[in-house]
């Protein structure tokens, strides 16, 4: 059954990336039925399916699973995608390739702005870690906790920071590349930084997944 509820919102979410896959310029503004979607899903993990995906996820304690954790907790920081940026845009600069150029600076523009913005719903909602408390409708913490700093990322959960920056960072490269397979591959590495935060118990399911389309959405902006 675990293994069923993770099939279904992975399949959902590789429907929305096939959906921008379709069209990059689109507008979620517009776009009412894949906004209500995503709202939807959300709620639906949330109050239905955190407990069992995150505790499955949890569980994997294999040479692989450890391997895409390591590759998406890399991912995830937002240093190492800023410097990864960094050194792109000096050799586009050593090339004077403009074009790349503007594309590499969209997508660190889009990675700081990812980063900014996530910390607001962070500190409001204030959801409670797994790794700090396995209760997934802790909510509102930090209100309690005004002042006191020591313990107040361990109610950071939702959404997660590192899956939105790494999501709006390449969405920004899938936009603009020209080569399909590297569109695909953009627009699903992201999914690994997900599979990874919530595997280190650093998040619940519906973290990831809210700050994915988040991610998708500040990158087409």
């Amino acid at each position: 059954m675990k293994v069923f509820l993770v099939l279904l919102l992975l399949v959902f979410s590789l429907k929305s990336i096939a959906k921008i896959h379709q069209k990059m310029f689109l507008n979620l503004k517009n776009n009412y039925i894949l906004a209500a979607a995503v709202i939807v899903s959300v709620a639906v993990s949330i109050f239905f399916f955190d407990d069992a995906i995150t505790s499955y996820i949890i569980t994997f304690d294999t040479p692989v699973a450890h391997f895409f954790s390591d590759i998406g907790y890399f991912l995830g920081k937002f240093h190492h995608v800023f410097f990864i940026n960094l050194a792109f845009f000096i050799y586009f600069s050593i090339k004077k390739n403009k074009e790349k150029l503007f594309v590499v600076f969209a997508s660190t523009h889009a990675l700081i702005f990812s980063g900014i913005l996530v910390q607001i719903p962070k500190y409001f909602i204030g959801r409670q870690r797994p790794i700090k408390g396995y209760d997934s409708f802790s909510w509102f913490n930090n209100f309690e906790l005004f002042g006191t700093s020591y313990h107040s990322n361990f109610f950071k959960s939702m959404p997660s920071g590192d899956t939105i920056t790494i999501a709006a960072a390449l969405t920004v490269f899938a936009v603009y590349t020209k080569n399909r397979t590297l569109r695909v591959i953009f627009l699903l590495v992201p999914l690994i930084t997900m599979f990874t935060r919530v595997h280190l118990s650093k998040h619940w399911f519906s973290d990831t997944l809210i700050g994915l389309f988040l991610g998708y959405l500040v990158g087409l902006s």
